[in-house]
This record gives C-alpha cells, sequence and structure tokens, in this order.
C-alpha cells in the first residue's frame, strides 16, 4: 500500500513539463466485502505503470470512504497532448492475507482536465467505478488541477 518514490522523469528545466494535481476525495456505496468488520479501504493511482501513488487508509468510512488527499505527477506536456493517455484509479479493501480490488477507474487525461488557456482552471468530477466483473456500480469523486512546473 506504499508509494513508490517518484522518478524524476521530468526535469526542473525542461519548460515542456506540467504539474497535474489530482485530489481523491471519496468513494460512495462501495460493495461491502467484509461482513462482520469495517473495511479499510485505500486508492492507487499512476498514469505509467512504473509511477504510481497511494491514498492513505480509511478506517471509518466503510463503504464511503473519505480520504481529501492531493495527488502530485510531474508529466511532460506531450502526454497531455495525446488522446489516449489515461489515470487508472484502483480502490482496494485491505485484507489479512491480500488486498481486496473493489474497484477500477479509467479515465482519460484529456477528459479530466480542463482546456483553457494555459490548462489553467480546477475541475471536479463524479466518476462511475467498475468492479472487476466490470459491472459499473460505485461513483468516485475527485478534483484535479494542472499547474506549471
Amino acid at each position: 500500500m506504499q508509494s513508490m518514490e517518484q522518478p524524476e522523469f521530468c526535469p526542473k528545466q525542461d519548460l515542456h513539463c506540467k504539474q497535474l494535481e489530482l485530489n481523491i476525495i471519496s468513494t460512495q456505496d462501495l460493495k461491502k466485502v467484509k461482513l462482520f468488520r469495517t473495511m479499510h479501504v485505500y486508492a492507487t493511482t499512476w498514469i505509467q505503470p512504473n509511477i504510481w501513488l497511494s491514498t492513505h487508509m480509511d478506517t471509518q468510512g466503510d463503504t464511503n470512504p473519505t480520504w481529501n488527499v492531493r495527488l502530485t505527477f510531474q508529466v511532460q506536456e506531450l502526454l497531455l497532448i495525446q488522446e489516449t493517455t489515461a489515470i487508472v484509479i484502483e480502490i482496494y479493501s485491505q485484507g489479512r492475507f491480500r488486498d481486496t480490488i473493489l474497484g477500477t477507474i479509467r479515465v482519460l487525461l484529456s477528459n479530466l482536465i480542463t482546456r483553457g488557456y494555459g490548462y489553467e482552471g480546477s475541475q471536479f468530477i463524479a466518476l462511475q467505478v467498475r468492479r472487476p466483473s466490470g459491472r459499473p456500480q460505485e461513483i468516485l469523486n475527485i478534483g484535479s488541477m494542472l499547474l506549471d512546473f
């Protein structure tokens, strides 16, 4: 569950890098996978599979966890221009022997960030979470903002 150290793939002198702030706010109506105990839920997110970040563990929200945590990625502007670049968010419940995946969200960056002048501005959006079976179920609330690096 611990987040990996983010490697520097966007040099500080590179003017073509942006900082993507992703605020993972909360999830509603998760499927309960623990019948007699409160679920301990966290989320991981990545743009490239080798660079991922995690939220803290919510131990009190059960099927409606709240994190309100800001995750920051440094991304090259080239990734933002591509139509197929996506952010993946996976939601897990901590288990005794292994963690159970509750759902996955895949959202294109072009749908997530505002394409205004200089990409400035924040946006809040509710996304549908898909269970491992592929069935849509829960809602994930996130915010995003793109800043100059």
